[in-house]
């Protein structure tokens, strides 16, 4: 929505008295609406892995926590996962040295993702 507004700002005797000339101030107002609430994208609060570097055959969690997600999952081979606003680990036990990736989508349908390497030694 945008407004456009004008107004005089001629001397006294207006626009054709002495030393008038007319003067005009245009102000623009501009606003953005989304059609009701507006949309919420998600935010990584913390992905980590704990411990970040295993033996083989050794497990791992990897713990996240996110913010205004309504949906989250967590690639290769873990999959969809609570969207918690507070500290939530998952066991993982990889068989060499893998990237893991946290994916969250808010109200607003945008991904945003995060990674971490789980070293195996």
């Amino acid at each position: 929505m945008f407004s456009l507004g004008a107004m005089s700002a001629g001397g006294a005797g207006g626009a054709g008295g002495a030393g008038g000339g007319a003067g005009v101030d245009i102000g623009v107002a501009s606003s953005v609406t989304t059609g009701g609430a507006a949309a919420e994208r998600a935010g990584i609060l913390i992905f980590t892995a704990r411990p970040g570097s295993i033996v083989v055959g050794g497990p791992t969690r990897l713990c996240y926590a996110v913010s205004n997600a309504v949906r989250v999952r967590i690639e290769p081979g873990v999959g969809e996962v609570n969207p918690a606003s507070t500290l939530t680990c998952v066991r993982v036990a990889p068989a060499r040295t893998t990237t893991y990736e946290l994916i969250a989508a808010g109200r607003d349908g945008q991904p945003v993702s995060q990674d971490v390497v789980i070293i195996v030694r």
